[in-house]
Order: structure tokens, then C-alpha cells, then sequence
């Protein structure tokens, strides 16, 4: 069975200042997410699955779906502010406006996830190198997953980011921390905390959220949602993460992770003023030969 690729495209964009994941950044109104499933799909992944918000689905299928959707098996579901909640908790949480982060959306697609599956988000180019050790990974070995990139590929010049920098051991994941505010200071990276200038090497393993499960980490996934629930329910702000929560399956051996490594350069959607570095980084990769000028064969 061919691995499934899980997108996670419910954020609201609040920096991008828009819809970013159904922006047009190719030449024939491709988005960033039609060259991550093409890769994918070249790679060795399967099925492709979406989460999105309710509000842009007549966009998103106009945009980008019906048209991946002629070309792979294609699916799509809904992250729900109140999903995965009971009543009381509704109540409790009746102030917050957003969804509650990657976990939550991740289990809103779980009655479609059949198999081992890779997430990622969807406003990052990953490179077709990660696809391949992803899906290679997900087809022949029963742990879990990540492909990091060395932090100083993966910032934007046009603000600060934030970054899973992770630890790892025998090839293994060991430990990931979520490191706030990092960008350029010229030309070396750090970290601006609480009103300090952190220097950083550039060099760390960063996690862009480029994650692979066998089936059996979504029972964890919802044991880690209901004790999240239970310190945060009342929150505006927090959010379950994918990132946190695998830090703590490591930490409390409840799953291990293979760490691969890319040199690919990340470009991604945070900022507006990202978007004429993705589309020139896209044409550039077309006029190589590396995308077809037309990159699905029915639309």
C-alpha cells in the first residue's frame, strides 16, 4: 500500500495577511500545493488528503482541488473549531476563534487515514528529496518520521519565523524544542528573545512540520489531545501541535522517530512579500527542467 500524504491547510494566514494556500504562484495558476503533490505523487505517495477551513472550500476547490483531483485520488475534510470537543468544553472555550493546531487537524482526518501517512503543512516547499526519503520510509519501516533541514535554509528574508530545532541520537530523534522569532541579523541567525538577540549557528536540524506515522500513533494522538485539553481548554491562544507532541512521544517512549536529513532550500508563503520569491523560484525550476511546463496532464 502506497503511503498517504496528509495536508494540513486550515491555518488562518493571519501573517501572509490571506488565503496563502490557494495563492497562485505558477504560470498557469498553479499553487505552492500542486508542485508538493506532484512531487509526492512522483515520489511514491498515494492517496492525498486535505484539511481545510470551511469557509474557503468553494475557493479551494475552484483553485486547486477539483483540478489535483483529475489527476490522483484526492480527498478533503474539515478542521472545526469545535471538532474533537465534547459540550462542556465547547462551553468552556466559547472565546476562542481558531481552530486548535496540528494535532486537531490531523484527527479530523483520521477516519481517512487507512495507512502510514506523511503531513505536511501547506505553505512550505519541501523538494522532491524529502517526498522520496519520506514515502522510501513510510513503505518499508514501522517507525516514525521526520526530514529536518539545517535551519539556515529554511528563513525568510522578509521577517522572523518560528522553528522545531531538534536533537538527535543514533540517527533518531531525541528531543525538539520550539524556538520563537528567528530571522537574519545580516548575515547570521538568531533568535529574538524577550528583547535579547540569541545567536544561533545556522547548522541546527529544523523541523518545517514534515512528519510520517504508522497508523498506530493516532491513539497517542488523541491521548496527548486529551491532556492538552485538560490544561488548555480555556486558552484563546495554545495550540496542540504536532512538533510538542512528538517531542513527548520521545520523551515518554510512546514512539520513535528516524531523522532524515535534506539540503534542500526552503521557500515558503509566510509573508505577502514572500510570494515573487516562491513564483521566481518555481519559474526558475521549470526553465530547468525540473517541473513541466505544464505540470498536470488533465485539469
Amino acid at each position: 500500500m502506497k503511503p498517504i500524504l496528509l495536508v494540513m491547510a486550515a491555518g488562518m494566514g493571519s501573517r501572509y495577511g490571506g488565503v496563502k494556500q490557494i495563492d497562485s504562484v505558477g504560470a498557469n495558476g498553479e499553487t505552492l500545493l500542486d508542485y508538493s503533490i506532484f512531487d509526492a505523487l512522483k515520489s511514491g505517495f498515494g492517496k492525498v488528503i486535505f484539511v481545510i477551513r470551511r469557509d474557503i472550500e468553494h475557493d479551494f476547490r475552484e483553485r486547486l482541488f477539483d483540478r489535483v483531483a483529475a489527476n490522483c485520488d484526492a480527498h478533503y475534510v474539515f478542521q472545526e473549531k469545535n471538532g474533537l470537543l465534547s459540550d462542556e468544553e465547547i462551553r468552556l472555550s466559547a472565546s476562542r476563534t481558531k481552530p486548535w493546531g496540528t494535532i486537531q487537524c490531523v484527527l479530523s482526518a483520521e477516519s481517512l487515514l487507512d495507512g502510514p501517512f506523511g503531513a505536511i503543512n501547506s505553505d512550505d516547499f519541501y523538494g522532491r528529496k524529502a517526498f522520496e526519503l519520506m514515502a522510501g520510509h513510510l513503505s518499508s519501516e514501522k517507525t516514525h518520521a521526520m526530514v529536518g533541514y539545517l535551519l539556515e535554509n529554511t528563513l525568510s528574508r522578509n521577517g522572523t519565523v518560528t522553528r522545531g530545532i531538534t536533537e538527535v541520537k543514533d540517527g533518531y530523534l531525541s528531543g525538539m524544542r520550539e524556538v520563537y522569532k528567528i530571522g537574519w541579523e545580516g548575515e547570521k541567525v538568531v533568535s529574538y528573545v524577550d528583547g535579547r538577540i540569541e545567536p544561533l549557528t545556522g547548522k541546527e536540524i529544523a523541523s518545517m512540520n514534515f512528519f510520517g506515522y504508522s497508523s498506530d500513533a493516532l491513539p497517542v494522538f488523541h491521548e496527548y489531545w486529551e491532556l492538552f485539553k485538560k490544561e488548555n481548554i480555556a486558552s484563546e491562544k495554545a495550540e496542540c501541535l504536532l512538533s510538542n507532541c512528538s517531542n513527548w512521544m520521545v520523551e515518554t517512549g510512546k514512539g520513535a522517530y528516524r531523522v532524515y536529513s535534506t539540503d534542500e532550500s526552503w521557500f515558503g508563503m509566510t509573508y505577502k512579500e514572500d510570494r515573487e520569491i516562491v513564483h521566481n523560484a518555481l519559474s526558475e525550476k521549470v526553465r530547468s527542467g525540473y517541473y513541466p511546463a505544464t505540470l498536470w496532464a488533465r485539469t
